[in-house]
């Protein structure tokens, strides 16, 4: 068998991937096509556990913490919705280079972010699905998102999606016990995360759920669909975690880049 080694500089694999997208949009839309072949509802099965995992979740919690039931539905339903995005994102970052695309990471000459960028897009598809569910919701309860901080938002938590894909691909292609420790941590992440309570709960402590890097992640998105007063500060610092988190991508695949492909056997 003949190994192609990408030898492309990071730069260089990130306008690779530009020029391609749309055969990558393709390939990303084939595997979501793939997944759900031989279903009848196929898509709307994550929508209608999303759906009524807020219906139950809201009442029982707007009953504890006595809570208007439609504006806590609204936040429930949408940040389990975003979550679903970046978590399904964090547990399969890991199997991307020995696992789901191995073989072709191993026989083509694709740069290494062509699959993170693949990845990323089959699951921004799966979420767009829950768009027109969030038009309705916000009609019904006579809301108008902040469209502007929404694109903004989805743009920076993309760009931190791809660093954090990126990086636990190749570290997990090296050390395989990782994604067994990713997997095993993934509950008690979404349990530390503001998902399903508010991080107002903690009174003068609520800022220290900033400490949790995916509190801000969930916030660009979530604070401008629901209409809360903007906060600028989990915008600034997911703006510092893509900095800093490119930047250590950068030196991996400047330094490690050549291994990779033998680390997915």
């Amino acid at each position: 068998m003949i190994i192609k080694i990408n030898k492309n500089s990071y730069p260089e694999q990130l306008i690779f991937c530009f020029k391609n997208i749309k055969q990558i949009f393709f390939l990303s839309f084939m595997d979501y096509k793939i997944r759900y072949r031989r279903t009848i509802l196929g898509p709307l099965w994550p929508i209608i556990q999303i759906f009524f995992s807020s219906i139950l979740i809201s009442i029982i919690w707007s009953i504890l913490f006595k809570q208007n039931l439609g504006n806590y539905f609204l936040k429930i339903f949408f940040n389990l919705a975003i979550w679903q995005l970046i978590i399904s994102t964090v547990l399969e970052s890991p199997k991307l280079f020995f696992g789901s695309y191995k073989n072709h990471f191993i026989n083509l000459s694709n740069p290494l972010l062509f699959y993170n960028f693949r990845a990323i897009i089959n699951k921004l598809i799966a979420f767009l699905h829950n768009v027109p569910f969030f038009i309705i919701v916000l009609i019904y309860l006579g809301i108008f998102p902040n469209l502007l901080f929404f694109f903004i938002g989805i743009f920076l938590l993309i760009l931190n999606l791809l660093w954090i894909s990126a990086i636990l691909g190749i570290i997990c292609a090296r050390y395989r016990d990782i994604s067994q420790l990713i997997n095993s941590l993934s509950t008690t992440l979404t349990l530390i995360t503001p998902v399903v309570w508010n991080k107002n709960m903690l009174g003068e402590y609520a800022n220290y759920a900033y400490l949790n890097p995916f509190t801000s992640l969930l916030e660009i998105v979530t604070l401008p669909i629901t209409n809360l007063e903007i906060n600028l500060y989990p915008f600034a610092l997911s703006i510092l975690f893509i900095i800093v988190g490119h930047l250590i991508l950068f030196l991996i695949l400047k330094y490690f880049g050549k291994k990779i492909v033998f680390w997915s056997y």
